[in-house]
């Protein structure tokens, strides 16, 4: 891995069926670059793909519902408290072939971004892209779901809990 990746958290980047694609890391100290990530090739690319998507397609399946988050972070905090159903577009990255992943089986997507300038703006990308890829006749219900200025979903389910999480997405409308 190198000095590019001294001192900072790596997160791998599965395939949809498990395989590893690739990385992304994020520093655990003060540095220019926030995240860095493993260079992109045919294979992989960072945007087509879904954080923890192979560990929460089982829940996806059996709910017909995910929720998609922006950070790795925010993913795996969701599903420490019990929300297996969660994936993380990796930042703002989020491309057509990553809502063709989640149109396979989520009838219900919940678009949790951090309440920032950045993920406000991904967050209505990401919810273009899910409204235009379902398939021809059907209808996603896509819920994008507003989180209190400066907060993210990790922040949001620490700060609050498990229920008001769930409250808060229940709450929301579908666009």
């Amino acid at each position: 891995i190198g000095n590019r990746f001294h001192d900072r958290l790596v997160f791998p980047i599965h395939f949809p069926f498990g395989e590893p694609a690739g990385w992304t890391a994020r520093t655990l100290i003060d540095a220019p670059a926030k995240y860095v990530n493993v260079k992109e090739s045919a294979e992989f690319q960072k945007g087509r793909l879904l954080y923890m998507y192979h560990l929460a397609k089982k829940a996806i399946i059996k709910t017909g519902v995910a929720i998609l988050v922006e950070g790795q972070m925010d993913a795996l905090i969701l599903r420490q408290f019990g929300l297996f159903n969660t994936v993380a577009s990796s930042g703002v990255a989020f491309k057509p072939a990553a809502a063709r992943i989640l149109s396979r089986y989520a009838q219900k997507v919940y678009v949790v971004f951090d309440a920032d300038d950045a993920g406000k703006k991904a967050q209505l990308k990401a919810q273009k892209y899910l409204e235009e890829i379902y398939p021809e006749g059907l209808k996603m219900q896509v819920v994008v779901v507003e989180l209190p200025e400066g907060e993210d979903p990790a922040s949001f389910v620490l700060k609050y809990g498990k229920d008001t999480f769930i409250s808060l997405l229940r709450s929301s409308k579908s666009v």
